[in-house]
């Protein structure tokens, strides 16, 4: 009878030993699994940063395409507009033009001139 309980309580020891053994297992899984949970999340929040700069970025573009052309065409001297219509007069795909894309290439090419002078 000593024997067998010996033979019990060194079953009980083993049985507990790979219990722990199991647990610390997973554990440890759970510890790596929360690792990358955490970088994910920071790899998202970057992506969202990211998303929303360039959306900002984009509606401050459509904000400044909804301006009223004519309000920027007041904005220039006369010998701008001059300039640029002897400049668009010779280019062949004009005349399918909307005012509003003259208005903007001459805003383009007003700008370009500037920056090219200075």
């Amino acid at each position: 009878e000593a024997i067998k309980r010996e033979q019990r309580r060194e079953k009980n020891r083993e049985a507990a030993r790979k219990l722990k053994e199991k647990r610390k297992l997973f554990e440890e899984q759970l510890d790596q699994q929360l690792k990358e949970l955490v970088e994910e999340n920071f790899n998202l929040e970057n992506y969202l940063q990211q998303l929303e700069n360039k959306k900002q970025i984009l509606q401050q573009e459509i904000n400044n395409l909804s301006t009223d052309p004519l309000d920027e065409l007041s904005s220039y001297t006369t010998e701008d507009i001059v300039l640029f219509f002897e400049e668009y007069s010779n280019e062949p795909d004009t005349h399918n033009k909307s005012s509003i894309e003259i208005v903007h290439d001459l805003n383009l090419n007003i700008i370009s001139n500037s920056v090219k002078h200075n």
